[in-house]
């Protein structure tokens, strides 16, 4: 399951998955449960509004996480860019896109994003005749966290393991997944030694696998699936609680 190089840490020990299941025994219950087949309750727009989010984020997430916090502000920008409202615009459409973005300073890239996202609605896998048809015949009760996966990268180019793994979260499309995003790499580079660059453990495939594999067998073993793990190491992530829970290890 773990693969190392001669120069570089890229899995994680059992030592590592030690610390792990300290982690999550202290925080279980402090966050909201991730929960399976949301997306089976959600509308189009509402999984629409989430792909963008994704794309807002590529770049770095700390500028949306601001705008999170104002919740009448953020409704607002939900509404700004929902599908009914861009379908209906069609000449300038990219230039009223990247103004928002702007507006609500929910990226720095405005203007790259703004293109991300008119390709989206270009993109026939992912918009269809008006309609949201990324997630077609995808079904958690009859596809593994595999293929869910590969098939959301397939369909969509801007998906990568991470940005598709964070999106079967919040929808709802698996729980057997961890987004290894900027601040969970960093924990994992400062508590765990992963010595590999962020870039490389979101891009590079059997490094991703072997990391995310490591941290599901730390999960399993205090029976929490790995998507309540991504929430919880996100969630607390500014703070100093993972240091404090593993100070006495």
């Amino acid at each position: 399951m773990y693969i190392s190089t001669a120069n570089n840490k890229t899995y994680l020990s059992e030592g590592d998955i030690r610390k792990i299941t300290k982690i999550a025994k202290h925080l279980i219950d402090r966050i909201p449960f991730p929960q399976l087949g949301l997306y089976k309750e959600l509308s189009e727009e509402a999984l629409w509004f989430n792909l963008v989010l994704k794309i807002c984020a590529f770049g770095g997430a700390d500028m949306l996480h601001e705008l999170r916090k104002d919740e009448v502000r953020f409704r607002e920008f939900g509404k700004m860019l929902s599908l009914s409202v861009l379908l209906r615009k069609k000449d300038l459409r990219q230039e009223y896109i990247a103004r928002i973005l702007k507006e609500y300073k929910a990226t720095r890239f405005y203007n790259k994003q703004a293109e991300k996202i008119e390709a989206l609605l270009h993109n026939p896998e992912v918009i269809s005749d008006g309609y949201f048809v990324l997630l077609r015949n995808i079904d958690h009760n009859t596809l593994s966290y595999q293929e869910i996966r590969n098939l959301l990268v397939s369909r969509n180019s801007y998906f990568k393991l991470k940005s598709a793994s964070e999106y079967m979260i919040e929808v709802g499309l698996s729980i057997d997944v961890i987004g290894l995003n900027t601040r969970i790499a960093d924990i994992l580079g400062y508590h765990f030694g992963l010595r590999v660059s962020r870039s490389k453990l979101q891009n590079t495939r059997y490094i991703y696998e072997s990391v995310e594999g490591g941290l599901r067998q730390g999960c399993e073993q205090i029976g929490i699936p790995l998507a309540y793990l991504d929430r919880m190491l996100f969630h607390f992530s500014e703070k100093d609680t993972i240091s404090f829970i593993l100070e006495d290890l």
